[in-house]
């Protein structure tokens, strides 16, 4: 029987959930991947908001490399990624620590975002001779050119303060305010109309976050990976 990695909280007009991995720095692997994508559609449109947050000093690290991920994996993460910026719901994330890849993808693809002091955030594909393929344009389309640059070509993670500086995300906090502060905000999406709210969130996401981008990461990913000899499927 497969493990749950994926703790939902239902509250009175939105929802807590939590990646609860904590010996893998609630690393995505395939089932979690899975759990999370069922998890988010079946709350979608059900209650205004959805928190997204981590267990212990994490919130993401990313993909589980020891399933030695490739394009299929990331076609699940652009599913999850699609899931949250095209939903009914708001999406807030909540990132109370280590957030890297696929970490980076999912708090540029919530709506609103909220770190706590200690959260960093990284897209270190780079570094184990990958393209970035869901982190690195999910970035691109939510910084500036050269914060994007830096965070895609050197691996390198930067603080929450230089993230809030970026627009990648909207308040730094203290790590034992964070939840709070997502669940006041969640709470006053609750008291909104549900079709008026996600009305005006498909008019805020009207831009380009759409199959064009998955496509051309992807194809960018396999002539990288050709040239320089690596193995990503």
């Amino acid at each position: 029987m497969t493990d749950n990695h994926i703790d939902v909280a239902e509250c009175d007009g939105y929802a807590v959930v939590t990646l609860d991995r904590p010996e893998k720095k609630n690393a995505l692997n395939r089932a979690m991947r899975g759990q999370l994508l069922e998890a988010l559609g079946r709350l979608d449109g059900r209650v205004n908001a959805v928190i997204l947050t981590g267990v212990a000093d994490s919130f993401c690290s990313g993909m589980d490399l020891s399933e030695k991920p490739g394009l299929d994996e990331s076609d699940e993460v652009w599913a999850i990624a699609h899931q949250i910026y095209d939903g009914a719901s708001v999406y807030i994330a909540a990132v109370n620590g280590f957030a890297r890849g696929g970490g980076t993808t999912l708090t540029n693809a919530c709506d609103i975002a909220i770190a706590s002091r200690e959260a960093t955030f990284g897209i270190p594909e780079i570094r184990f001779g990958v393209y970035a393929t869901v982190a690195g344009p999910t970035t691109q389309l939510a910084v500036p050119r050269k914060i994007a640059s830096r965070m895609v070509l050197t691996g390198e993670a930067i603080s929450a303060e230089l993230a809030e500086r970026a627009f990648m995300i909207n308040e730094v906090c203290e790590a034992d305010a964070l939840l709070d502060k997502a669940r006041g905000l969640a709470r006053d999406l609750a008291e909104l109309k549900p079709a008026i709210l996600a009305a005006a969130k498909r008019g805020l996401n009207s831009l380009p976050f759409d199959e064009a981008m998955r496509r051309e990461g992807q194809a960018l990913t396999r002539r990288l990976n050709t040239e320089a000899g690596g193995s990503m499927r």
